[in-house]
């Protein structure tokens, strides 16, 4: 019964509706890399160390961003961090996907942890800003589901493209979602600051 609940909070706020639409993008993408980052880091022949630092190093990223990206998202406007977020993240794991070694992989990974971090914290200060007191926290809660669909799908998504096109392939559709999740923000989530 509460579960039908969430439905009817979409069709109420369209806004809301938007952004999990967008943010199931992007963590679709989030989740593409969870099996992929692993999978492609051992391609360099490193050690479980170095790979579990490739793994690190996304989320030290999300880390130390997600304080600046709220200032920012204050300061600049939410869509413009969630548009933002979307792009870096696209780039930093496109360019994930084309590295040649552990160095450039850290890097272009801390890249994609910046961006997902700020469309993150882009997205819960929207939420903030279209929900009262009575109803934060229902929103919250369908924000949170968007988030999960998206980081639950992607892992199967990433591995049946890495079956049929390759190991680097998933990097790319981790790209194309994140421009998907851009656009859709852009042309149908409002600025709400």
């Amino acid at each position: 019964m509460i579960q039908l609940k969430i439905i009817p909070a979409l069709i109420a706020n369209q806004s809301l509706l938007f952004l999990c639409i967008t943010t199931a993008l992007m963590t679709t993408g989030q989740g593409i890399a969870v099996p992929m980052v692993p999978l492609f880091a051992d391609t360099f022949g490193i050690t479980a160390a170095q790979i579990g630092l490739a793994v690190s190093a996304f989320g030290f990223a999300r880390f130390i961003t997600n304080i600046p990206a709220a200032f920012i998202s204050d300061r600049m406007g939410r869509r413009s961090v969630l548009i933002g977020g979307a792009l870096i993240a696209a780039i930093g794991n496109v360019l994930s996907g084309y590295s040649p070694s552990l160095l450039p992989l850290l890097f272009f990974r801390f890249i994609a942890g910046i961006g997902s971090a700020s469309f993150i914290t882009g997205g819960i200060a929207f939420i903030s800003d279209v929900s009262k007191v009575e109803n934060r926290a229902r929103m919250m809660s369908v924000f949170q589901v968007s988030f999960l669909v998206g980081i639950s799908i992607g892992p199967v998504l990433g591995g049946v493209i890495a079956e049929i096109f390759g190991i680097r392939a998933p990097f790319l559709a981790i790209g194309v979602v994140s421009i998907l999740s851009a656009l859709c923000t852009l042309f149908l989530v409002p600025e709400t600051k």
